[in-house]
């Protein structure tokens, strides 16, 4: 009786795994044969790794193409690093300031801004509050003056 041998020809490989966007720490370690524990600190806090070790884990990182995934990292810390706002308009000057005052302080202090464009609609106001309170946002910024109760109860 004769035994065959599994066909692995069908295994993805890297590039197959980084074009589908499914790269994690396990593959960086296999690559630079360090623990995923390992990975996950020279990646969050640099300090606490060689830099030897370092550079080998970035050098996996960009061979493989790997892409943080932000939404475990922020359930795991409880920070999103990303603040919503809410305009009536983006089209308007005083609204392109806003945003633009809110990025620059924003990025000093390493966060992203995610910009929502009610279209002076309250019902749509509430939509995207609802849609971007289930993204985790750090903070919140609405502008303008008139809000339904529901926003209001949203917010509360």
């Amino acid at each position: 009786m004769t035994t065959s041998k599994p066909d692995n020809s069908a295994k993805p490989d890297a590039k197959a795994k980084r074009s589908a966007g499914r790269v994690n720490l396990n593959d960086i370690a296999q690559r630079v044969g360090v623990s995923p524990i390992t990975v996950s600190r020279a990646l969050r806090t640099p300090d606490l790794v060689s830099p030897a070790t370092r550079a080998k884990i970035q050098a996996a990182v960009e061979e493989l193409g790997y892409v943080p995934d932000l939404v475990a990292a922020s359930l795991a810390s409880r920070h999103s690093k990303v603040v919503a706002v809410i305009l009536p308009t983006i089209t308007q000057a005083l609204f392109a300031d806003t945003i633009q005052g809110l990025v620059d302080v924003l990025r000093l202090e390493g966060y992203q801004l995610i910009v929502g464009d009610n279209g002076y609609s309250s019902e749509i106001e509430a939509s995207l509050i609802s849609t971007l309170l289930g993204r985790r946002p750090d903070g919140l910024v609405l502008v303008g003056g008139e809000h339904l109760p529901p926003t209001r109860r949203l917010l509360a």
